[in-house]
């Protein structure tokens, strides 16, 4: 087996769909978009991604791809820690368990030795124990689990009053970025992948969401919601529509990606108000919307069911130091 760095001319609809096309786990597969959407939509998205920078490392035998790994600087989080940190976006191999273990193995390995990140972060999803098994014998420490629920519009949007005004983004940052900051560190619901790692800054850990809002709010593809009560800000939740992805499938798809709630509203319905509104924002622009949280977040779970979102996947999300 091969291991080298991809030029951009190997990295083609037609080198890489074997290899996709046996992949059980292609993002966004669970949503019943077509095979032939989706690896036109990833060969895309990793050619884009080698132009702003990512590499990619292809195992190859007898001209036949086995594995593929697309990695490279996550710019925003290497800039907020301070350290160089490096993202996995994609980790396909092919062939039974021993074989897709294997590859996978010597791919991270490749990785490690051509790379000079401080910290690599990487996600599989939960049923591809091969990768699993790989990431764990190549010293990967699992940081959290995420469920991924979704939403299809072809149901009805269940009738809840809210229990606030929710409204676009104004003038309001400065109280979203107190709220973000509080309910990610003085008093979260579930542990995320940052706090977990005992080896990055807890106050650069805790402050992360509130830099994250902000530069949320900056990407005109975004929607800030803000919740208020007597006029006064107690919560928000963003959302996305992926026109990337949109592109190539017959099935458009949003997220809604980051909410809080204000730590003494947390029992208002404030935050189902948020998700149901968000909802109603989606309702004439996308077929599906998904959203996401840490598995041990049971209480935002329990509201989305209530709503009519459906689990859908899970995925856990590793670290590995280079030392």
């Amino acid at each position: 087996m091969r291991i080298h760095i991809a030029s951009k001319d190997e990295i083609s609809t037609d080198h890489l769909r074997n290899i996709l096309t046996a992949n059980k786990f292609l993002p966004y597969a669970e949503y019943g978009i077509s095979i032939d959407c989706l690896i036109n939509y990833i060969v895309r998205n990793i050619q884009d991604s080698l132009e702003k920078g990512s590499f990619v490392l292809v195992a190859e035998e007898k001209n036949n791809i086995l594995g593929l790994l697309v990695g490279g600087k996550s710019e925003w989080d290497s800039k907020h820690f301070g350290i160089e940190i490096a993202i996995i976006r994609y980790l396909f191999t092919s062939g039974d368990y021993y074989e897709r273990r294997q590859c996978a193995k010597e791919l991270l390995a490749s990785l490690s030795a051509i790379s000079k990140f401080k910290l690599v972060i990487s996600r599989s999803h939960t049923e591809d124990i091969p990768l699993v098994h790989a990431i764990e014998d190549s010293s990967f420490q699992l940081m959290d689990t995420l469920v991924t629920y979704y939403f299809d519009f072809k149901n009805k949007i269940s009738d809840f009053k809210e229990s606030c005004k929710i409204e676009p983004l104004k003038d309001e940052m400065p109280e979203l970025k107190r709220i973000a900051k509080t309910s990610f560190s003085e008093a979260s619901v579930a542990t995320d992948h940052f706090h977990a790692d005992h080896r990055l800054n807890e106050a650069k850990s805790d402050s992360l969401y509130e830099q994250w809002v902000e530069e949320t709010s900056k990407d005109k593809d975004n929607v800030v919601l803000v919740a208020k009560i007597d006029n006064r800000p107690v919560g928000f939740t963003t959302g996305k529509i992926n026109n990337q992805l949109n592109n190539y499938s017959n099935k458009k798809i949003g997220s809604l990606i980051l909410s809080a709630v204000s730590l003494e509203y947390r029992q208002a319905h404030v935050y189902t108000s948020m998700i149901q509104t968000g909802l109603r924002w989606f309702s004439d622009k996308v077929d599906i919307v998904d959203l996401g949280t840490q598995i041990g977040n049971y209480s935002v779970q329990i509201a989305w069911q209530k709503l009519g979102f459906r689990i859908v996947s899970s995925r856990y999300t590793w670290h590995k130091w280079v030392d």
